[in-house]
């Protein structure tokens, strides 16, 4: 939900609060987006690490075998070879054209990866996508959140990511009618 902060943006919570009422599964498609798209501009986890097992080229640099190699999460979620207009948040991105079942505006998939990927990916990915999704559809049906935080939000990259500044936030009980 930290997208709703820092990118602030009224008519993304009304519309995803009216899609999940008309429940016809366009809202879900609209938090799976959100989610994804949160997680591409802030990773829980900016860096993964890995050391190698054999001697490598990566980028045209030779790497030995046993070398560290850390992957910036943060730095390839906002590359704009692999997502148009990085910086913008657009949870639509992230649905599939149907007729070619490709992503509409995500030229690399694996231009973010959240929860890693391969033998070392994260055990709990679909119970931890599935709980950010309830909470998430859950919060947006019944309640309006707005921001209360007077300068822009940004985050610091630690062994977590997490934002620059406490968030302030005023929280509305929705008109369910």
């Amino acid at each position: 939900m930290g997208i709703l902060f820092t990118h602030p943006n009224t008519e993304m919570q009304e519309r995803l609060a009216r899609e999940m009422a008309a429940n016809d599964g366009r809202g879900n498609m609209l938090v799976h987006g959100l989610i994804k798209e949160s997680m591409r501009l802030y990773p829980i986890a900016p860096f993964i690490g890995r050391y190698l097992d054999t001697d490598a080229n990566i980028g045209g640099y030779h790497i030995e075998r046993n070398s560290l190699v850390l992957l910036s999460l943060y730095t390839a979620g906002r590359e704009p070879k692999h997502f148009p207009d990085p910086e913008t948040a657009k949870p639509e991105r992230w649905q599939r054209n149907e007729e070619t079942g490709e992503l509409r505006e995500v030229l690399q998939s694996h231009g973010s990866l959240p929860f890693a990927i391969g033998n070392r990916s994260c055990i709990g990915r679909r119970m931890a996508m599935k709980q950010m999704h309830c909470l998430l559809a859950t919060v947006i049906s019944n309640f309006k959140l707005e921001c209360k935080n007077t300068t822009p939000i940004d985050c610091k990259l630690r062994l977590v990511t997490v934002p620059d500044q406490p968030l302030r936030l005023a929280i509305k009980l929705r008109d369910i009618a």
